[in-house]
Order: structure tokens, then sequence, then C-alpha cells
């Protein structure tokens, strides 16, 4: 007994557990399209609203947690959007029921409104409604409601009524007015506008004669009624045919029948229609029409265009997808179907709708092929060229082999089609050549600017200073002699100069060198002895270096140091003010001789005059200075050094020959390079080599890149050209394009690049000649000259051969004459 009612209490519980399951989640995949999954959370819950492990609830109620989906692909969004239709008019916010209406009786400024719209997920194509989860994928759905603000109402402002007027009639009963305007018009639905007239009766001071009394009559017109057919018994049917030739003046006229027939789709009925036309009394009484109209009555009935809606036919099939493969960006086809005109509409009928429909087809098509893909291809960039840029003028005067600056250089494009499922092509695989119709995307770039360097001479610095008498190897204490150099730099190097820059350092000879000098250091600014300006002190300082630079123990430099401060002076405010040194002007030689020296000069000019108690100008002799310059003898050497030679390879270098690249750039292999390097004295020639410091003697060997092997690369033949299917001698033919040229003595190119042949398997077509058949007897020319005749009845003279012809079929064509001129007294003559 108690296992049972525990029994039932378990199963109580079981059947009191159920599986409600969440939302499903986004469409998850790599790519979008089908193969996408959707997952959402099942819980297992019992109706107290506790959760517990799946165990205890029923597995075969488990809903599914997890199914596939289709990712919405980026060019869907085209496909659907939102529809929104327009906002409605605010109306008033209805408050909540828990809510207390706070509102006052009164309108201060304004009240709280709403505005609704509908929205909806549509497609594009055809106009029907989707699910709101596609279009949510793209973008938010829009809010359907939105607060507004209702202006408090404004009730309608009037005048004070006039003074009624005068009555108006004399005599008996007559009528008196009197109106008001309208100050402020209701708005926001405030109270609306009173009458703003008010009529009452009046009686006059006398009393009109006889029994009748005078009344005024005014004219009451209603609307025109809807235009309808007259009824089938009329004879006036409302049909009317319009000519429209170009005598429609006389032809244009409505033919009436006497029957009612359906009329044809570009017919034009005329119908009637008509409206009330009734006469008032001044009283508020009818009277009779005659009373209100008497030379113009108004009409009561007049004709009109029957109203006819815009009529179409059905819509057609629709027409075959425009998508019959499966392109790499999946985007779908389209299919059209159209209908035509049946009816325009007339007389104010139903305007006519689209009359073709488009939509979108094969969207989800994993089941087709995948599409073909062409695309563009390049061959390499020719050589720069100058020559297409000049005139026709320019060319004639200039020297094409040497023409520099800008040019353009240019480069074939073909299309060629990539295998499926492959990734982009480099520009240099080789790919048979298609149609150029079948690459649709943007057509590449075939002229670029470029520019070809145009020779320059290399421009070098002026020449520093003569250095001190240095040794040039200090490693050899048994050389007495030393060299004095100078030294100038490249500020441009030559565009394009075979033989490059000139020597850069020169050197003389002298006796007893140092391997060790004193280097001074940048000079101090100058501190003046007192206050701000006026004679001062200039400190400096020196270190003892080798030849390279470096600083060595200052007991190795033999020489005295160089002082540790220098007079110096900064300029008082009231000094005399003088210009800076100008440069020093070039040197009158360009080294020195026994008997002469070079010399040169610089100058400075006086800018202000010394003030009170100022230091006065210098005079006139202080404001040019010479020196000598250029005072090392003319027996001045340097080293020369030749072009470099080609470069080639070296079989002193291993492997290195092999490698990929060198200096940080790709090469096929590197080689070496030699020039002849000598001695030189200046304006006099070659010398031996210990007149130059070994020092800056220039390298007479380098590495150098060698060039790589380039081959010819020309594309795969193209299809040959397709043959026509009627009988004329044609030929066919196919290309191929060459997108490299050889290099550095790579394999040329293939002479035949365009191929053609004459067509095969085509019906032979028919060939004619001409068939000659006898003579005809010589008759006498008309006309002509007879000569005497040989006998009686005869006749004689020029005269024409004539036989017939007829064409025979053969293989080819010729003619023959049919006709020549003969002589009748003669055998005749065959021309």
């Amino acid at each position: 007994m108690f296992f049972e009612i525990v029994r039932q209490q378990i199963l109580s519980v079981v059947l009191s557990l159920a599986y409600p399951a969440g939302q499903w989640g986004r469409c998850m995949a790599e790519d979008c399209g089908s193969g996408g999954i959707q997952t959402r959370t099942v819980w297992c819950v019992h109706t107290e609203g506790w959760t517990t492990i799946h165990s205890n609830c029923r597995l075969a109620d488990k809903p599914e947690a997890k199914r596939h989906c289709f990712k919405v692909c980026e060019w869907h969004q085209g496909l659907f959007d939102w529809e929104v239709s327009e906002w409605s008019a605010c109306t008033l916010a209805p408050t909540h029921p828990n809510e207390l209406r706070t509102r006052a009786p009164e309108c201060v400024t304004a009240q709280h409104g709403i505005q609704k719209r509908t929205v909806r997920c549509m497609r594009q194509s055809n106009h029907s409604a989707m699910t709101e989860r596609v279009c949510a994928f793209f973008s938010l759905r829009p809010a359907e409601e939105q607060a507004c603000l209702i202006p408090c109402p404004l009730d309608c402002v009037v005048s004070d009524f006039s003074p009624w007027s005068s009555c108006s009639r004399t005599c008996g009963t007559g009528l008196q007015h009197r109106t008001r305007a309208v100050l402020a018009a209701p708005e926001y639905g405030g109270t609306g506008c009173p009458n703003l007239t008010e009529t009452r009766t009046c009686h006059g001071p006398l009393l009109c004669p006889g029994s009748g009394g005078e009344y005024q009559h005014s004219l009451k017109v209603g609307r025109w009624s809807d235009c309808q057919l007259p009824h089938q018994k009329e004879l006036w049917s409302g049909r009317t045919m319009l000519d429209f030739s170009s005598d429609s003046a006389k032809k244009n006229s409505a033919k009436h029948q006497g029957h009612y027939h359906k009329p044809n789709s570009w017919d034009i009925e005329i119908g009637y229609q008509t409206r009330q036309v009734h006469c008032t009394r001044s009283d508020g009484k009818s009277a009779m029409l005659s009373l209100c109209v008497q030379d113009n009555p108004a009409m009561t009935h007049q004709a009109c265009v029957i109203p006819r809606d815009c009529a179409t036919s059905d819509w057609s099939r629709w027409s075959s997808c425009s998508k019959t493969c499966r392109a790499a960006d999946l985007s779908p086809g389209y299919r059209t179907r159209s209908r035509y005109l049946k009816q325009v509409p007339v007389g104010g009928g139903k305007e006519c709708p689209n009359l073709e429909e488009k939509e979108a087809c094969n969207i989800f098509g994993d089941s087709l092929p995948n599409c073909p893909t062409y695309v563009w291809k390049t061959t390499d960039w020719g050589d720069c060229q100058v020559a297409p840029l000049l005139s026709q003028q320019d060319q004639r005067h200039s020297n094409l082999s040497v023409l520099c600056g800008g040019g353009i250089q240019t480069r074939e494009t073909y299309c060629v089609q990539v295998a499926d499922g492959s990734s982009p092509q480099h520009t240099k695989d080789v790919s048979r050549p298609v149609n150029r119709r079948l690459c649709a995307g943007p057509f590449p770039s075939v002229v670029q600017h470029c520019s070809i360097p145009c020779p320059e001479e290399c421009l070098l610095s002026q020449w520093s200073t003569w250095g001190p008498c240095l040794h040039d190897n200090c490693l050899d204490p048994q050389a007495r002699k030393g060299f004095r150099q100078r030294r100038r730099h490249v500020i441009r190097e030559p565009a394009v100069a075979p033989q490059g820059c000139p020597h850069l350092a020169e050197a003389l000879q002298c006796e007893n060198p140092v391997c060790f000098q004193w280097h001074v250091e940048p000079e101090e600014p100058c501190v003046p002895h007192e206050g701000a300006c006026g004679p001062g002190i200039l400190s400096q300082s020196a270190r003892c270096v080798n030849t390279r630079g470096a600083a060595v123990p200052s007991e190795l430099c033999l020489e005295d140091p160089p002082p540790l401060s220098l007079p110096c002076e900064v300029p008082c405010p009231g000094d005399c003010v003088v210009t800076s040194w100008s440069l020093w002007s070039p040197c009158s030689l360009s080294c020195s001789t026994k008997t002469a020296e070079g010399r040169q000069s610089r100058t400075r000019t006086v800018l202000a005059q010394p003030g009170k108690g100022g230091r006065p100008c210098p005079p006139l002799t202080a404001l040019e200075e010479w020196r000598v310059c250029n005072d090392h003898p003319c027996a001045v050497f340097h080293w020369k050094a030749s072009a470099w030679g080609p470069c080639v390879q070296d079989s002193s270098l291993s492997s290195s020959n092999a490698t990929s690249s060198w200096n940080g750039q790709p090469t096929c292999a590197v080689g070496i390079q030699t020039r002849k390097v000598s001695c030189v004295k200046m304006n006099s020639g070659q010398v031996i080599s210990k007149r130059c410091p070994d020092s800056s003697r220039p390298d007479s060997l380098r590495p150098c890149l060698l060039p790589c092997r380039r081959n010819c690369v020309v594309t795969p033949f193209s299809e040959w050209t397709p043959c026509p299917s009627v009988c004329l001698p044609t030929t066919q033919s196919r290309y191929r394009i060459v997108i490299q040229r050889p290099a550095n003595g790579g394999q040329e190119c293939p002479n035949t690049l365009f191929e053609e042949r004459e067509c095969e398997s085509l019906p032979v077509c028919p060939a004619y000649r001409w068939k000659a058949h006898k003579w005809h007897p010589c008759t006498l020319v008309p006309g002509s000259v007879r000569h005497g005749a040989a006998g009686p009845g005869e006749a004689c003279g020029q005269g024409l051969e004539t036989r017939s012809k007829s064409p025979i079929h053969m293989s080819f064509l010729f003619y023959k004459k049919s006709s020549f001129l003969c002589n009748l007294d003669s055998v005749p003559s065959k021309v």
C-alpha cells in the first residue's frame, strides 16, 4: 500500500512536468545560403514554475533544440525591405487603467498625443508579405508608435453683428438682415463658427396696392449627377464613333444607334448628366422658374463621357529565369511577365496598372551548377614611349633616340575563364583567351603615365680646405712622407651618366707628417666681462684625435694645444651696425707657384651709424679683407676610376650565386664588377700609385646583381572562330597573346601568333560556266557601207555574227563572247 502511494505521487509529478522551449536564435553559418544552424533553449519545467533535470520529463515530448536554416545573404537586402504607412493623425494618448487621470480640466499649453502606423516586411519584386525575421536581419523594425503634441483647441471667434439693414419693401412684409465676420477660424478641434448672417421679416409703413405682394426671387442650382447612359427604349444610345482622319472636322459627328451595343475597347460612349434647378421666393417658398430666368435659362442636362476603367489582358506566362547557374556571389536571377492594354481609361476612369512585372527566381540556387567565371588579364607593360606625346613638328625636329621626360606605356588586355572553385589567378598565369564579351567587370587600364629620366650631370660641392699633413699609414713608422688632402661630396647623382661623378679627393705630398692632431670643439657663445655687451671671452675646448677622428691621449699630439679662451666682443645697442662678411670670392689661381699665389677677398657694409657713446664704425679699409688661397703647390694627385664593367658571374663565389635575395632584394645570382683605378697627376697624366694616398683609393671590385633571365610567355591558342553555315569560301582563325617579353637572354617568342585555315565540312557552292551554241549566219549591220556587190541581189560589207549562250554548272566560272564582227565577202574573222 505504501509503495502504491509513492508510485502515484511520482506519476503525478511526472505528469506535471513539461518541455517549454525558447525562441529560435539567429541563423549561424560561415557563408550565406543554406547550411546554417539555428538553436533554442529547452527546459524541463514543473507546472508550478520550478525547473529540473531533463531525465524527469518524457524524452518523447522533448521539442527539437537545433534545426537547419537558411542564412540571409547581404544581397538579399535589395529583395526585402520594411514597408511603413504614413503616420496617422495625432490623437489623445489613452491612460492606463491603473493610472490616475492627471490632466487638467482646461488645456494650458498642449496635450500628449500618439501617432500610429503599420509596419510590414515585404518582398520588393511582387510586393508580397514576408515573415518579419527576414527584414529584421538587415535593419531594426521601424517603430509603430511615436509621441506627439496636440495643441489646445481654439474656438471660432466672430465679431459683433452689424446693424439691421433697411427693410426690403416699402409696403407690406419684407426682409432685413445683418452680418458678422470671422475674426479667428477654429483650430485643433475647437468650437465651430456660428451663423454669420441673420434674417427677419419687417413691415413697410404703407400698405401695398392690390391683393398680391412683391417678392424677390433667386435661382438655386444643384450639382451635376453622375454620367449615365440613356434608357434602351430611347433613340439616343450614347455611343459615339470618333474619326481622327484629316477631314475629321466634317466627319467627327456622333453616330447615334437605335439600340445599345456593347462598346469596343477604344470607343468613347457619350451619356448625359442632370441637375436640379428651381426658383425660390424671398420668403422661402418655391416659385415658377420663369420668374428667376428670362433670357438665359439654366441647363438641366448636358452631354458627358461615360467613365470607363483601364482594362488589361491577363498576365502572360513567366519567362525563363535569367539565372541558370549558381554565381559566386549567390545573386538571384529574374523572370518577367507582361500584359497588354485592352482599354485606356476615359472619362475619369481608373488608371492603368503596371504592364510588366519582375520577380526574383532561383534565389536559393544550391542545386544549380556553378556559373563559369571570366576575368580580365593583362600583359606586361611595354617600354615607356615619349614620342607619341609629341606633335608632328616636334617629332621632326627631335632626336627620338634621346627623348626623355614624361611618356606613356601600354599593355594588352584579354578575357579568360577561371576554373570552377579556384581563387583569382595571378596576372601572368597562362590561360586560353576567350571572347571579350564574356568579361563583365571593370575594364583594366591599358595606358599609364611613365617617365624616362633625362641626363643630368653630377652636381658636386665646393672643395674643403686642405687638411694637416698626416701619415697615410700610421702603423708604418718608417714612412717619413705624408699627405694633405681635401674633399668634396656629391650633391646630386647623375641620372644617366656612364662615367659617374669625377674624383672626390685630392692629395699633396708633405714632409714631417703626424698621426695625431688637436681637434677644436665648437665655440661657446661670447661672455662679456661686464654687463650684457662689450669685450668678453670666448671659451673653447680641444681634444687629441687620430686620423680617423677617434680621441686619443693628449700626450700623443706633439704640437702645443690651442688656447682655451679667445677674446671676443658682444655689440652694444649704440654701436655701429655692419653686415656679416660676404662669401669669399673665387680664388684667382688654382695652385701656387714659386712666383705667384692665389688671392681672394670678402666685404661688408655699414647698416647704421653709431649712437651716443656707441662704438664707432670701422674704417673703409676694414670693410674689405684679402687672404691667400690655394697656396698648395700645383703638383696635386688624385685617384682616377674608370666606369664599372658589366656584371659577370664569378666562379670564386660559392653557391651564394643561387641565393634568392641579396641586400634585401630578390635576385637570381650575385656577380662581380671590376674597374681600373690609377693615380693621376693634375694636368699631367698617370703616375706611380705611391704618389696618391692609399687610404682614399677607390674600390676596383664590387659585387653586383645578375639580371634574371626571362623567357617569352604566350597564352595557348584561342578556340577557332566558327565557320559559317552557308556555302561561302571562307576561313577560320585563332590567336595567342604575348604576356611576357623575353629579357636577358631568355627564350624568344614564337613567330606564329595568328593562324588561319580553310573551313572544312562545308557544302560545295555551285559554280557556273557559259555554253556557246553554233554561230548564226553573218548578217549585214544596219547602216554599214555597202561595197560592190558580187552579183545581182547579193550584199557585201561589214556584218555581225551571233550565237546564243546558256549557263552550265561547273566548279569554276568563265565567259565567252556571244558576238563578233564578220565580213560577208570573206571568211569570218573570229575576235
